[in-house]
């Protein structure tokens, strides 16, 4: 599935692996893991501090959930928050019977969130920091068809619907300048 497409820390070129989470594993705090062009599965960020990059940016590097789960999780096992950054990816086809389909909690720049679901809130985004990110075509059964409880700069929110009545677009976050 992932061919010689390699994914690796910034510092070194002997730990490039074949997967997100294989690189992810490696990483200590404030490591940055550079990712090549290419479609990847869905991931949890198990590591404080930690920044995923793209090499060409969201239209060659995607994060496909497949409709199984989130496509990116900043979470702890007991619901904790982690801290990082994902920079330069598109997010779709992120699942989940509760919050933040495309992704869950973090900081996401450069990135295209589309196409994700959420059953309660958060199509798009749920709890995240989003910058410089395109944001559409996600949807939720409650709130926020595109983010809920996320603070959105330079952003752009289009297409995202909710079944419920408030926040197709943004539910309970901040927007600053995003259109």
């Amino acid at each position: 599935m992932f061919g010689d497409r390699l994914v690796g820390l910034k510092q070194s070129v002997d730990s490039a692996k074949k997967t997100i989470p294989a690189a992810l594993a490696l990483c200590a705090r404030s490591d940055e893991v550079i990712v090549a062009d290419g479609t990847y599965g869905a991931f949890t960020v198990p590591v404080e501090d930690v920044t995923v990059r793209s090499v060409n940016g969201p239209e060659r590097t995607v994060i496909d959930a497949g409709g199984k789960r989130r496509c990116v999780d900043f979470s702890t096992p007991d619901g904790g928050e982690i801290v990082a950054a994902l920079e330069g990816f598109t997010l779709c086809n992120g699942q989940t019977a509760y919050v933040g389909g495309g992704a869950y909690g973090g900081i996401l720049k450069r990135c295209i969130v589309r196409d994700n679901v959420a059953g309660t809130a958060g199509g798009g985004l749920y709890g995240c920091r989003a910058e410089n990110t395109i944001i559409v075509r996600n949807s939720s059964e409650t709130f926020g068809g595109g983010a809920a409880y996320s603070t959105l700069v330079n952003c752009s929110v289009a297409g995202n619907r909710t079944n419920g009545e408030e926040g197709g677009g943004l539910y309970y976050g901040h927007a600053v300048n995003t259109v």
